[in-house]
């Protein structure tokens, strides 16, 4: 007699591999495992030597003595191999996820800030654009009378009409802020980082000069008056005095 893998007795097959008459054959060898492992559920997998014959567990290999044969031998070392591997698979440990969570928080706190400050660079540009589109079509019209007086919030609409003129501080990059009289004309336009940009022309030795407010409101009328000399700062500094450039 022979004792599969859930323990059952089953009877040899004949010289020719046939069952017998009356006599009940075994099953195929997956489903043995499968059962085995379907009752394991109970314990531990390693406990599924048990599920055999009490004679044959000990060594898992034939007993004489016992009138019997145990041929589960090399399933139950098939079943130890799995049991194994999956041991083998385990997940990543606390050290090596904190010591990942570590490496992505250094790039971040190295990436987030160049992100942020280019994606603002790049919103003061935008502003900055909007005001030398202005001030280019501000002295077109100043040539035909000499005066920025007629440069009006009307007038430069019709002479540009891709840009949003107001006589009230601006609220954004594409929203120019005009304030002119015959003493010369200011032009604001506020960037969505939030800095207010002026751009500035009397029509004299100054030439075209800039400003940069800062986070004050935008309104070019609020500013002081336009200088007669070329400014000393090649940059405006935010809140800081009128520049050759911004």
């Amino acid at each position: 007699a022979e004792c599969n893998l859930v323990g059952e007795v089953v009877e040899p097959r004949g010289k020719s591999g046939a069952v017998l008459p009356g006599q009940m054959g075994m099953e195929p060898f997956p489903t043995l495992v499968s059962k085995a492992i379907l009752r394991v559920g109970r314990g531990q997998i390693h406990g599924a030597s048990r599920y055999c014959n009490p004679r044959c567990h000990e060594s898992d290999v034939p007993d004489s003595s016992a009138g019997a044969t145990c041929p589960m031998h090399g399933g139950m070392t098939a079943v130890r191999r799995v049991r194994r591997e999956v041991d083998a698979e385990r997940g990543f440990t606390l050290v090596e996820v904190l010591l990942v969570a570590a490496v992505i928080g250094v790039l971040l706190s190295i990436g987030i800030p160049a992100f942020l400050g280019a994606k603002g660079r790049a919103q003061d540009r935008s502003a900055q654009a909007s005001l030398r589109i202005a001030i280019t079509n501000a002295k077109t019209l100043y040539a035909d009378s000499e005066s920025f007086a007629n440069v009006t919030v009307a007038a430069l609409g019709v002479a540009e009409p891709s840009v949003r003129f107001t006589s009230s501080p601006s609220t954004g990059p594409n929203m120019v802020s005009v304030h002119s009289g015959s003493g010369g004309i200011a032009l604001a336009a506020q960037s969505k980082s939030g800095v207010c940009y002026v751009v500035g022309d009397a029509g004299n030795a100054a030439g075209t000069v800039f400003k940069n407010l800062g986070a004050a409101s935008c309104d070019p009328s609020a500013i002081s008056s336009l200088p007669n000399t070329v400014p000393t700062d090649d940059r405006a500094a935010p809140g800081g005095d009128w520049a050759k450039a911004w």
